[in-house]
């Protein structure tokens, strides 16, 4: 792209400092007219050099469409890869220890405890979440593993939870 400078001498910049402000105004506009035009009429030249001569849109398209077209490239590649999925973790219910649970995160706790809520509930209460009998759950469950670190959540949670 090219652009060309502007080179005021010291007296048009005195002249410019001095003119009223509706006057500057007019003639940042003409000037970003004027700048406006070039892009419009932008031969592309840089372009020519790089790109080959069997994509004659890039050499002609006016400076819209290539920054319209490059705008959508960019959007696009950013929703892709905030699309892309993150990694999911597995964990094996049956081989965890109640210290490894206890160790594992609140949020990693709070997911567990939802989860064997749901799986010990079975299909008793539908969509029920009942949160006074969910929370004592979840303290009893803290306890009991808690004072027995080595037992299995699995174990915990057929104590705790009785199915």
């Amino acid at each position: 792209m090219r652009f060309s400078i502007i080179r005021v001498s010291p007296a048009e910049d005195h002249e410019l400092v001095h003119r009223n402000y509706a006057e500057l105004n007019s003639i940042l506009a003409l000037l970003a007219r004027r700048f406006r035009l070039r892009l419009r009429r932008w031969s592309g030249e840089p372009l020519q050099r790089t790109w080959p001569k069997s994509l004659p849109l890039w050499r002609d398209a006016p400076m819209e469409i290539l920054m319209k077209t490059s705008l959508s490239l960019l959007f696009a590649a950013a929703l892709s890869l905030a699309a892309m999925p993150a990694q999911a973790a597995k964990w094996d219910l049956s081989t965890m220890s109640c210290k490894q649970f206890l160790e594992s995160g609140e949020d990693n706790i709070a997911v567990v405890l939802t989860w064997m809520d749901g799986w010990y509930k079975g299909d008793e209460d539908n969509a029920i979440i009942d949160t006074d009998v969910f929370i004592a759950n979840a303290k009893k469950f803290g306890a009991y593993c808690g004072k027995n670190p080595t037992v299995s959540v699995v174990t915990a949670a057929d104590e705790i939870l009785g199915k």
